[in-house]
């Protein structure tokens, strides 16, 4: 017997993955929704020219239809106090399954800084940190465990050599 999904359960199935050129068209739509006046050119650019120094890697969060509700970029970066250090530049979601994209979003990066090896993972509170959206990850992320401090939420794992 198959397994039922209604829409409640289909945010069990939520996952990460690799944003690559074909999904870009698919995860602008999320794009403009939260960054008004954007063009698709220029949204292809940032993602595209992500190849700079420090690598950022773009990842989206999707059910299990393919459908994409969040998008998030990351970097590993060296930090003379915190060490290794995942940094977290942005986290776009919204709609209805908002919170299970956070959830999965959160799970992806414990997931990644234990892969490469980061103690520290930040978020980045920008561009305005008295922002709705700055409010709505201190919401989400300050019960997981991160702290607000200056322009990110920091989260250092307690068992974590540095």
């Amino acid at each position: 017997m198959g397994e039922v999904h209604d829409s409640t359960s289909r945010e069990a199935f939520l996952s990460a993955e690799a944003l690559d050129e074909n999904d870009l068209a698919q995860a602008y739509v999320l794009v403009g929704l939260c960054h008004d006046g954007i063009s698709l050119e220029r949204w292809r650019t940032m993602v595209m020219q992500a190849e700079r120094p420090e690598p950022l890697v773009w990842k989206s969060i999707r059910d299990s239809r393919g459908y994409i509700h969040a998008v998030f970029a990351h970097r590993r970066e060296h930090d003379m106090h915190a060490g290794a250090t995942l940094v977290v530049t942005e986290i776009l979601t919204v709609g209805p399954a908002s919170r299970a994209a956070m959830e999965a979003i959160n799970g992806a990066l414990h997931n990644v800084a234990g892969h490469a090896a980061c103690p520290t993972i930040r978020i980045l509170l920008h561009p305005d940190r008295e922002s709705p959206g700055a409010d709505r990850l201190r919401r989400f992320f300050g019960p997981c465990g991160y702290v607000d401090k200056g322009p990110y939420l920091t989260r250092t794992t307690p068992h974590a050599v540095r």
